[in-house]
């Protein structure tokens, strides 16, 4: 809930009634405030205080009255920190009332000027302006368009445009909130999240609107109720409707009566009814988990919850609790945190995740062991309930070969996307070799035309890199999402021992005669050693392989006089060998990865794929050999995740793109 006062030298008058005049001792505005906080004024001790609480209802509260006066001329001075008050209540000594800001306006010449139509400008700029005043919220000081913003601003670009990007770059370090950095980084790149809205009964206005209600209003929303849920929308003037703009819906009762809010429900052909109209996801105060970490090349306004089974086209299929805990942290809406509204075939013995991922409505199907045979039983029973899939995704960890065929590191947390299933374990077994059947009926077949069109596409030069950043920028989002998980575990721990160099008991003094007589590959280690660490077996690191990409990154880190981001995931498209072994051994991966044209190594991929259209995405968590630790699981899940949302954010089809 947002509201007016008047300049007293432009006090409008009716015939009915006069206008109170708010005598200016008795107000104090954002700007003040702000600087309450970070220092100690003479007047510090008795003005009011603004937690960071009430900071966050501050900034939902004037995100919302973005949205519904969008155009309105009432608003085109008043997104400056000094020009935002908040007023006692009428009673002596009564408290500031955060809940509802004042935006000081003038009324000289306006009341007598037509409604313009929508500009494009002025609307730009107040998302400019908004972005601003969402850092001077966080960094508690205000922010100023300096002379140097004026030099570089041009036709494209406006001053203040040039202020919201400088401060930004120059403090973002200091913004530790996800959510902020987020809306910031949309109101930067306003015209892609535009652009991104596709609905053919939406122009241009509206595209703006929706645009606005699902990159800065619900993330700000979800932020308040995600940190207080003792926070009655309702009261703060958030309605589960969004309400009509000033401009479009004709001048609000506010001219006649001061006391009455711009709060009123979006009436029957005003473009935020249209929006809500088109598409009831978009309203406001939904008690499903908002769009929070949507991502600004998504194709479309997010389709309503399904109303069967037969609505799903994505499933996503996760071996391991911790690759599931990823995947459903990616979930942009769940659907069965509180409730299972979908059932499932009889005998489905099963369990399954529902809810949206983009644009897409996905099940995530939790598998009750690892390995092939799990993987196809899932599958089919995934099939028997949700009859609609048209795509399924094997999501989680993998181990690799640490380079590609033309030369190129894989490092750990790096990412491995399918073109093709190799069974490497679908063979027999002759006395001292081991022979895969390689015939045309043994083989799993190639993805179909509209898979293997996509990973075309995606291997380009310039959407690979797209698809790299969309995974390094959800990383950093989700850190505080998945408890930490998804934090880099560091270079240093990225070891690659020679091929050849067994994980044993190492030390001379020690006691262990097994290893001490493992000369040879084929010789047997003790029972120990798989369970002890390099550390702990004294493991050797003159015989660590030197990786030049991680020398490269790390260099570049250390030379940066900015805090760096870690060694960003990059994405392999490769072959995948799929057995029911958990490889651990670094000469027969080198073995198997050369012969069969591989890079990755895992568990389920080979049972999925004749029971869906199908890809594997892992995250790399190990090197595939008998040093092999658990240390990566969590981010190379991570990594996994965030590249399949990635991916997501590509994959269209006849039937499930809007």
């Amino acid at each position: 809930m947002l509201r007016l006062i008047y300049e007293e030298s432009t006090m409008w008058q009716s015939s009915e009634q006069i206008v109170a005049i708010v005598k200016d001792e008795s107000r104090v505005n954002l700007l003040k405030l702000l600087e309450c906080r970070t220092r100690r004024s003479a007047d510090s001790a008795t003005a009011p205080q603004l937690t960071r609480k009430k900071k966050k209802i501050v900034a939902a509260t004037l995100a919302v009255t973005l949205l519904r006066a969008l155009g309105s001329r009432w608003l085109e001075k008043g997104w400056e920190a000094d020009k935002i008050f908040f007023l006692p209540e009428s009673k002596p000594g009564s408290t500031v009332e955060f809940e509802t800001p004042y935006i000081l306006c003038s009324l000289a010449s306006e009341l007598d000027c037509e409604a313009e139509s929508w500009d494009a400008a002025s609307s730009y700029s107040a998302i400019f302006a908004f972005g601003v005043l969402l850092l001077e919220l966080e960094l508690d000081e205000g922010i100023s368009v300096t002379m140097e913003d004026e030099q570089e601003a041009d036709e494209e670009y406006s001053p203040v445009y040039m202020t919201l990007l400088r401060t930004f770059q120059f403090r973002e370090e200091d913004l530790d909130d996800q959510y902020i950095q987020q809306v910031i980084d949309s109101c930067l790149d306003f015209n892609d999240r535009v652009d991104s809205i596709q609905h053919p009964s939406f122009d241009q206005d509206l595209k703006f609107r929706a645009a606005i209600l699902r990159y800065i209003v619900d993330p700000l929303i979800e932020r308040l109720k995600t940190a207080h849920r003792d926070v009655l929308l309702d009261l703060l003037g958030i309605a589960t409707q969004p309400a009509p703009s000033p401009m479009k819906a004709g001048l609000p009762s506010r001219a006649q009566n001061p006391s009455v809010p711009f709060s009123s429900s979006a009436r029957r052909g005003s473009p935020l009814y249209r929006i809500d109209e088109v598409h009831s996801e978009l309203s406001l105060g939904r008690s499903s988990r908002a769009t929070t970490w949507s991502s600004p090349d998504l194709q479309t306004t997010t389709p309503s919850r399904s109303r069967d089974r037969g609505d799903f086209k994505i499933a996503i299929i996760c071996a391991l609790t911790l690759e599931a805990d990823a995947v459903n942290a990616v979930f942009d809406q769940r659907w069965d945190d509180t409730e299972d509204g979908y059932g499932k075939a009889p005998r489905d013995p099963d369990a399954y995740s529902t809810g949206m991922i983009g644009r897409h409505k996905v099940v995530l199907a939790h598998m009750p062991g690892m390995g092939q045979e799990s993987a196809a039983s899932v599958a089919a029973n995934c099939r028997a309930s949700f009859k609609g899939i048209e795509l399924a995704l094997v999501v989680g960890i993998c181990g690799t070969s640490p380079t590609t065929k033309a030369g190129d590191d894989i490092v750990l947390g790096d990412v491995v996307i399918s073109k093709g299933i190799i069974p490497y374990t679908y063979g027999r077994q002759y006395p001292g070799k081991f022979v895969r059947k390689d015939s045309v009926l043994d083989n799993l077949g190639r993805p179909n035309t509209e898979i293997r069109g996509l990973l075309a596409k995606l291997k380009g030069r310039g959407h690979r890199k797209n698809l790299e950043d969309n995974i390094a920028k959800y990383l950093a989002s989700w850190n505080t999402e998945l408890g930490g998980i998804a934090t880099y575990p560091g270079t240093k721990h990225d070891k690659l021992f020679d091929s050849r160099y067994r994980h044993k008991h190492q030390s001379p003094s020690s006691s262990c005669t097994t290893c001490a007589d493992c000369t040879k590959p084929t010789d047997p280690v003790c029972e120990e050693s798989p369970e002890l660490s390099c550390e702990q077996l004294n493991c050797d690191e003159t015989h660590l392989v030197r990786r030049d990409r991680l020398v490269r990154d790390e260099a570049a880190q250390s030379a940066s006089e900015t805090q760096q981001p870690p060694i960003n995931p990059k994405v392999h498209f490769s072959l995948v060998a799929s057995g029911n072994i958990v490889m651990k051994s670094g000469e027969d991966r080198d073995s198997i990865a050369h012969r069969e044209n591989v890079i990755a190594f895992e568990m389920e991929g080979a049972g999925v794929w004749d029971v869906f259209p199908c890809l594997v995405i892992k995250g790399v968590c190990d090197y595939a050999d008998s040093h092999k630790n658990k240390r990566w699981q969590n981010y190379a899940a991570a990594t996994a995740a965030a590249c399949m949302k990635a991916f997501l954010e590509n994959w269209t089809s006849g039937t499930s793109g809007m």
